[in-house]
């Protein structure tokens, strides 16, 4: 008769990442140990981190007109900018390691251009960890069709091999 090996450790579960985001966009600074970290993706596991390379989020700036006493239109003038106000919340819900690629500084932009994010974009195809692909400043782009030619360069990534 024959027993069977019983097993000394239990089974057991490691928790492992099932995502690593990838946020591309504009940032304040692209810049660590003063060399230029622009358009190369680098690794971050909080916000404290992003704020050393990449700095804090752009400066809202309001515009109050009136044209009566009681009338008043508020809006937002200048060029607005969302990865920073996205990452707040990605680690505010418990995200937690993820990739960033500056794909400019808020201060260089006159006009948010679809080609801004190419470089950035390209720049993923070296690394094998991210899974996701966030470009939440294409909102920004003067059009649609500007804004599909990034998600367009999105879609043709993640069908791409990465490049080892």
């Amino acid at each position: 008769m024959h027993q069977k090996e019983k097993n000394a450790f239990p089974n057991s579960i490691v928790p492992i990442a099932t995502a690593a985001p990838a946020f591309v966009g504009y940032t304040e600074k692209a810049v660590w140990n003063k060399k230029s970290v622009s358009n190369v993706p680098v690794k971050i596991s909080s916000l404290a981190e992003y704020q050393a390379y990449f700095g804090s989020g752009p400066k809202t700036l309001f515009q109050l007109e009136s044209d009566s006493k009681t009338v008043f239109k508020c809006s937002v003038s200048g060029i607005r900018f969302f990865l920073y106000n996205c990452l707040q919340l990605y680690f505010a819900n418990g995200g937690a390691a993820c990739y960033i690629v500056s794909v400019g500084n808020f201060a260089d932009v006159s006009k948010p251009a679809p080609t801004d994010f190419f470089g950035g974009i390209d720049a993923l195809r070296k690394e094998q960890e991210p899974t996701l692909l966030i470009c939440p400043d294409t909102v920004g782009l003067p059009d649609a069709n500007a804004s599909a030619e990034v998600h367009q360069k999105m879609l043709d990534h993640s069908s791409q091999a990465p490049e080892i």
